[in-house]
């Protein structure tokens, strides 16, 4: 299992987490960070200093592009490239588990348009 830069993202979290854009990272699990509120979370690529950007599809989208600008310009600066993922949904499977179902590329032009 490779060893994901979990600190790096959570330092650039961190650095431009401001009042107007309160941001934090919540859990990590595999590939996967999920950030507070759920809004959207990063996955992991095989490339270490790329990232996908992932948006869940419960946010309102234009409240979370402010957030997602200055994380993308944060990350430049740091050699990091925040891409453009898919949308997700996400659902409490039970009790101590959820189940992440991700869109396609095709539903998420849909979604914009909405």
């Amino acid at each position: 299992m490779p060893i994901y830069p979990l600190g790096t993202i959570m330092e650039l979290v961190e650095s431009v987490s401001t009042g107007s854009v309160p941001m934090k990272v919540s859990y990590a699990y595999d590939d996967l960070v999920f950030m507070e509120h759920n809004a959207f979370l990063f996955q992991f690529t095989p490339e270490l200093d790329k990232v996908l950007l992932h948006k869940n599809i419960d946010a309102k989208i234009g409240e979370i592009e402010e957030p997602i600008a200055v994380l993308k310009a944060a990350a430049a600066g740091k050699g990091i490239t925040i891409n453009d993922g898919s949308l997700y949904r996400i659902e409490q499977a039970d009790d101590q588990n959820v189940s992440i179902q991700f869109i396609k590329k095709e539903q998420d032009a849909q979604h914009d348009r909405d």
